[in-house]
């Protein structure tokens, strides 16, 4: 099943060991302001865990930018699976705008 629309949810340090088809995790370590990583299942549906590092000002300038819209994830540049499902997108505003 194909995901549209991502929810967000922020965890500490941890993901839960199971993530859920339609919700973004925001990984942040304890004591930080900024997240360092994130993670999703991928929006095709295939069953993927995408895992990104994210720029963050705090730690490290390296990875992808990330926002956060009006209370959804924003993530730049797009994202492109060179195997497996080779899906190609961007998530704007929690939204999966497929290429």
């Amino acid at each position: 099943m194909k995901t549209e629309t991502f929810k967000l949810q922020h965890v500490t340090n941890e993901l839960p060991d199971k993530l859920e088809v339609d919700t973004f995790y925001v990984i942040t370590e304890e004591g930080q302001k900024e997240p360092y990583h994130v993670a999703y299942m991928c929006p095709c549906g295939c069953g993927h865990e995408q895992h990104l590092p994210v720029k963050n000002s705090e730690t490290t300038n390296e990875g992808w930018d990330f926002k956060i819209i009006d209370g959804l994830p924003d993530l730049s540049p797009s994202m492109q699976h060179t195997a497996g499902c080779k899906s190609h997108y961007f998530i704007k505003k929690g939204k999966v705008l497929w290429c």
